[in-house]
């Protein structure tokens, strides 16, 4: 069981290695893609969760996961380039999102993310990768909970169909 133990003194197989840079360079994207879909937001509660998320949580997220993977000698995925804040009127009416539908690609995001989170934490044998990304499935989950609400709230949810047979 020698292997198990000391973590950060031991290496990370291929798969920690792939999943976590993989991850990493998604959330790098995510603050370009979040900063842009901000710009498009006319409804100031879904602009203010949307600046939340990329603050304080994603950027803290980045911050971790790129010192992790120095410490490991793992070289960083690149990052991608910030967007300028633009005003909402400047965006012509008919190449602006809808607030729905910035929120569901938020919420999408999201959701993804909390299936990579659980995927590395299942394929890890290294407890402090186990340890970061299961603070990371917190956080999305959380993050996700607040959305979800903000859309329910806003009345933006759209309900899946029911399916109901006779059978019951």
């Amino acid at each position: 069981m020698g292997f198990l133990t000391r973590d950060k003194f031991n290496p990370m197989h291929y798969g920690e290695v792939f999943h976590i840079w993989t991850h990493l360079m998604g959330s790098k994207g995510c603050i370009g893609k979040f900063q842009m879909l901000s710009n498009h937001v006319e409804d100031k509660d879904l602009k203010k969760f949307i600046e939340d998320i990329i603050e304080n949580m994603i950027k803290p997220e980045i911050k971790e996961l790129d010192e992790f993977l120095k410490e490991n000698g793992i070289e960083l995925p690149p990052c991608s380039q910030e967007k300028p804040e633009v005003e909402f009127e400047s965006i012509p009416k008919g190449a602006r999102m809808e607030d729905k539908e910035a929120a569901y690609c938020v919420y999408n995001d999201l959701t993804k993310n909390l299936v990579n989170c659980s995927q590395i934490i299942g394929l890890s044998i290294r407890t402090d990768i186990s340890k970061i990304f299961l603070d990371h499935h917190q956080d999305i989950a959380r993050y996700g909970s607040k959305l979800l609400k903000l859309m329910k709230d806003k009345e933006w949810l759209e309900k899946p169909p029911l399916h109901i047979t006779d059978n019951y």
